[in-house]
């Protein structure tokens, strides 16, 4: 049960460029007013979107890909500041290109958006001396979460992410994971 006031969330972060619209992948772009007809587990047909994608590839300045031994610092400074506005956090996994939170944040949206910004913001700043590019993606995905099994399966989908070199860290086990 969350606390009152707060929902669980399934958090997901982007470094710069690792998603471009027109992604082969399957993409919406920002407000979804273009999307392709697949997603990430069944993509859409090849080549659907592909000039859209080429172009965004031409204008985007770089492609963060944040390094192993970085991984961990970002995911405590993230966990670390959300503890310190006063948030759960039950597990975290930091990979190359992505990043997943299991989070207790506040029922209000925006509110919950804002306050994953700044974690955002506290994790880039831990890094700039030795990562001087753009760290994140804009945005971010905010995924309630429904009941006690959909929690759970969260918990064991960002868990798993330590067989894929991410820095995985629960609030049960401590570090379970890193790239090392």
């Amino acid at each position: 049960m969350p606390a009152p006031g707060k929902t669980w969330y399934h958090i997901t972060l982007g470094t710069h460029g690792s998603w471009l619209p027109g992604d082969p992948r399957g993409f919406r772009d920002r407000k979804h007013r273009i999307h392709s007809s697949g997603d990430h587990r069944n993509p859409p047909p090849t080549g659907e979107h592909r000039d859209l994608h080429q172009y965004h590839k031409q204008h985007t300045s770089q492609t963060t890909v944040l390094p192993a031994e970085l991984r961990g610092i970002v995911s405590q400074k993230l966990v670390n500041h959300l503890n310190k506005l006063k948030h759960q956090v039950l597990a975290v996994s930091v990979s190359g290109m992505h990043t997943h939170l299991l989070a207790e944040l506040p029922c209000n949206r925006d509110q919950a958006k804002h306050e994953m910004t700044r974690c955002k913001q506290a994790a880039a700043l831990a890094v700039r001396e030795h990562l001087p590019t753009k760290l994140w993606a804009k945005g971010l995905g905010l995924k309630p979460i429904r009941d006690r099994q959909h929690q759970l399966n969260t918990f064991d989908y960002i868990r798993r992410h330590a067989g894929e070199k991410a820095w995985v860290w629960t609030h049960h086990d401590g570090v379970v994971g890193t790239t090392e």
